[in-house]
């Protein structure tokens, strides 16, 4: 744990808003597959995670405080910058697609089509619950240069498929048109399962 802890820090030195509390890391039997899962209250990890290798164990490590107390709920871009620092494309993991397409999404979203710099913005944005400034932003960057409307319409379910937790609405009570969906927590999902 040492070693991945020291690895997580290491890689991460650069990204500020991945913070490390040791009180915060719990150790606890997950169902199924799972070895890693980030609450409200803690970052948990199973136990059987311990018999995968160190690089192994920070990437799961940086995944979930990459989760930020289950407030990024975008698996997609904590993955993307966790495979990023970690060059952890090797290891197999479920988020493939998702990664690819928020990489792609990145591009478009960033004025240069830098991805990985999109990327940090776009966490950054997410993070401060920004969501409408990711829109608009992409909106300026890469829809609206689009020709015909079907392209247009075509980049806005782009954007929804990309981030599948944001709920779409002319009609909250705050300015803005995307918000957080109230999905139940990854925990409460499983029981309801």
């Amino acid at each position: 744990m040492k070693e991945a802890l020291s690895l997580v820090r290491k890689y991460f030195s650069d990204h500020l808003e991945l913070k490390i509390d040791l009180d915060d890391i719990q150790f606890q039997k997950l169902s199924g597959d799972k070895v890693g899962e980030s609450t409200e209250n803690a970052t948990l990890l199973d136990p059987k995670l311990f018999r995968h290798p160190v690089r192994v164990i920070a990437v799961v490590l940086a995944h979930e405080l990459r989760h930020a107390h289950d407030t990024i709920q975008n698996e997609g871009l904590v993955q993307e910058a966790v495979d990023t620092v970690f060059k952890s494309e090797d290891i197999g993991h479920k988020y493939g697609m998702m990664v690819a397409d928020f990489r792609k999404f990145a591009g478009r979203f960033d004025r240069g089509g830098k991805a990985e710099r999109g990327s940090k913005e776009i966490y950054r944005l997410y993070a401060a619950e920004k969501f409408d400034e990711i829109y608009k932003r992409y909106e300026k960057n890469y829809i609206n240069k689009l020709k015909t409307e079907d392209k247009k319409d075509e980049a806005f379910e782009f954007f929804k498929s990309v981030f599948p937790e944001l709920d779409y609405s002319d009609s909250w009570e705050e300015d803005g048109d995307f918000g957080v969906k109230k999905l139940p927590s990854r925990l409460e999902k499983e029981a309801l399962n």
